[in-house]
Formats: C-alpha cells, structure tokens, sequence
C-alpha cells in the first residue's frame, strides 16, 4: 500500500484506540409482547373497584419464565380496552363516546382509541404506530363482549374479525386465544361457539381459556388474580420458542 494512502487508515485506528477500540453494536432491546384484549385483559375487580391493566398478573410474563428463557426480559404492554368487541378492532366501532380524555402521560390504549375514533379506524390499524420497534408477538382474547353488546352477533362474524386482526398486524406472530369462560347466559353459547370455530378453522393458536374453569371474580365474566396468574402462565406454553 502506498505510504499516503495507508495514513488516513492509520489515523483512524489511531482514533478507534483512543475510543477503546471498535463501536460496540447498539444495545439489542428486549422482545416486545402486546396484550390484545377487552376487560378481561384489562384487568379484575376486588370489591367494588376495578383494577386496570398495569396491576394484572399477565402484565408479568416475564417474571414467571425460567432465567434461560429467551423471553425472561420480554416487555409486556396491556392493550386491553373495557367493552370493545371483535368488531372495534377489526372494522371500526369502538365506544367513542365513552372513551376517556387523552391527557399527557394517558395509557397507550386510551391513545389508541382516540386516534381510531378521530380516523373511523379498527382498533387494531392503530396498534404498531403505538411502539417505536416491532412487536414480537400479540396475544388475542377477544369475543365475550359481542354477543352482551349486540344480541344478534353471530360467532362466525367474530372468527371473520379475529382473522382479520391478524392479517392487519402481520408479520407480526399473533397467537388467538378464545374468551374466558362465563356463567354469563348473554355469553355461555356464544363464547362456547367461537371456540368451537376457532379450533375448526385453524385460528385457535393460544390457549383454548373457553374449556377451562379458571377462577372468576364476583362479575362473572373477568378473572381474579389468581385466575390471571394462571392465564399468564399458559400463555408461556403457547410462546414461540425463540423471541423473534
């Protein structure tokens, strides 16, 4: 190599060394995983009071992995919005006119459905724009409050939604549970249905919560604590063996 060429290489290994050495890789950040979901994501109930989403044990995820796990430090954002239906977050819809003020520092989900109700947007269009990287994975619980909201809902509208919902998110991993189950006689055949379809049709990819009897709290719909906690464990088991 020519002597005056190989001096500007040199002045700059010179600088790395005074830098120590070559600029290490940013910082890879931990897998996002997203909460998809009405109330019963949201969060349960103790007495009187409703307890939101930043205190629900399925906020925890990660706590309850096994240090080896590629998911032991995932983020878990809560994205559920109390009486929202499969159809607000697929075709549009969502309770405008009851939804909260959106004040500095609001929850993501409070933003989320300001902007669908300003745009006529489904829930589910406003969800990446929502996070500064790409989400992992989202988990879907969705379809208790269909049939309490419209009594003529129909379970095959609600897998067409479902669907719908992950098509919109893709590539994003989506992982559709079906509802918790209920005591509710608005809700008992329907979410019984949905469950049925959505194993039939290939969309059951998270866990199938409509089969199983986890504990309710004394509305009969959401989950006590304890409920949440096994919830959020067997999500664990349905999780992609790898976090991205």
């Amino acid at each position: 190599m020519h002597r005056k060429a190989a001096r500007p290489l040199l002045a700059l290994a010179a600088l790395l060394a005074a830098c120590g050495g070559t600029p290490a890789p940013p910082a890879e950040r931990p897998p996002l995983v997203v909460l998809i979901g009405d109330s019963t994501t949201a969060g349960y109930t103790v007495g009187d009071e409703y307890v939101l989403a930043d205190a629900s044990p399925l906020v925890t995820l990660a706590a309850l992995t096994p240090r080896g796990s590629p998911w032991h430090a995932m983020d878990v954002v809560s994205l559920g919005v109390p009486g929202t239906t499969t159809h607000d977050w697929a075709v549009a819809g969502a309770k405008c006119d009851d939804s909260p003020a959106v004040a500095a520092g609001a929850a993501r989900w409070v933003v989320m459905v300001a902007r669908a109700c300003e745009r006529s947007e489904p829930l589910v269009a406003e969800v990446p724009g929502l996070f500064d990287r790409s989400i992992a994975v989202a988990l879907v619980t969705l379809g208790t409050n269909d049939p309490a909201r419209d009594p003529n809902a129909r379970p095959e509208d609600a897998v067409e939604n479902l669907r719908k919902i992950a098509a919109t998110l893709a590539p994003t991993r989506v992982l559709v549970s079906s509802p918790f189950w209920t005591g509710d006689p608005r809700r008992i055949d329907f979410v019984e249905r949905l469950a049925t379809l959505l194993a039939e049709r290939g969309l059951l990819t998270g866990p199938d919560f409509a089969r199983m009897h986890l504990p309710l709290d004394h509305t009969g719909v959401h989950l006590t604590r304890g409920g949440f906690v096994a919830a959020a464990a067997l999500w664990l088991d349905v999780l992609p063996p790898d976090a991205r």
